[in-house]
């Protein structure tokens, strides 16, 4: 695959989505075009410290690429699964604070 890629060959991004009110928001992985991304990333900030203090601990064996650990926990931190379950949050009716204490 790796040779094929090489001769011109790409792959296709991968990305996730929410439709909300009608309208179809898409993701790729660290996407910072959403209007709301100021937004969302505070979100997964602060969801990332919430799953920490409870023991998460993310799975670097689905980080596929060749780099340090601590690098693929950014990568997994902002893969577009998170960016469209953050924008979910951030966009719904219910508080959006920071203070929520039953969103986990």
């Amino acid at each position: 695959m790796r040779v094929k890629m090489k001769q011109g060959l790409a792959k296709q991004p991968g990305s996730s989505w929410v439709v909300l009110r009608g309208k179809k928001h898409e993701f790729l992985s660290a996407d910072r075009s959403h209007p709301l991304s100021e937004r969302i990333y505070e979100k997964l900030d602060w969801l990332r410290k919430k799953l920490k203090e409870f023991g998460y601990v993310p799975d670097q064996k689905f980080a596929l690429h060749d780099v340090e650990d601590e690098q693929k926990e950014v990568m997994l931190s902002f893969h577009s699964e998170r960016l469209a379950i953050a924008f979910g949050l951030v966009s719904t009716v219910h508080n959006n604070s920071h203070e929520e204490s039953s969103c986990i």
